[in-house]
């Protein structure tokens, strides 16, 4: 269980140089996976790397309360990494409640759920922008 804002699981790349190295993958594989109270799992890049793939296994995934699971490009630059695939496998259900979200911020995102019985209640949202 990930609980409370700023604690979560997180990979980031921050290199602004010309081929600048990508950030690293994340993979959480669980029976249950509770992420609650505004804690986070997330893959980014700010500047050229490309970001992590951010993979997650589990039976059950539940998010409440404005907790996340993201991956995003950070920089506004033009020649800005790509920010990681997420992959969500849950074999049950994955549930996202009050608030919470799951989202992949850039032009070049996927978000791939495979044998995920999804539910969004109480404002929460799956975004890919």
């Amino acid at each position: 269980m990930l609980e409370d804002g700023g604690s979560g699981l997180f990979a980031r790349a921050e290199g602004t140089a010309a081929g600048s190295g990508g950030g690293g993958d994340l993979t959480v594989n669980a029976g249950n996976l509770m992420v609650k109270e505004g804690a986070t799992i997330s893959a980014s890049t700010f500047g050229t790397g490309e970001g992590g793939r951010l993979s997650i296994t589990a039976a059950d995934i539940e998010l409440r309360d404005g907790a996340s699971i993201t991956s995003e490009s950070t920089s506004g630059a033009s020649d800005a990494g790509r920010s990681g695939e997420i992959f969500i496998q849950a074999a049950d259900s994955f549930r996202l409640f009050n608030d919470s979200q799951i989202s992949a911020k850039t032009d070049r995102a996927d978000a791939v759920f495979s044998n995920s019985k999804m539910s969004l209640k109480e404002g929460s949202k799956a975004l890919a922008s």
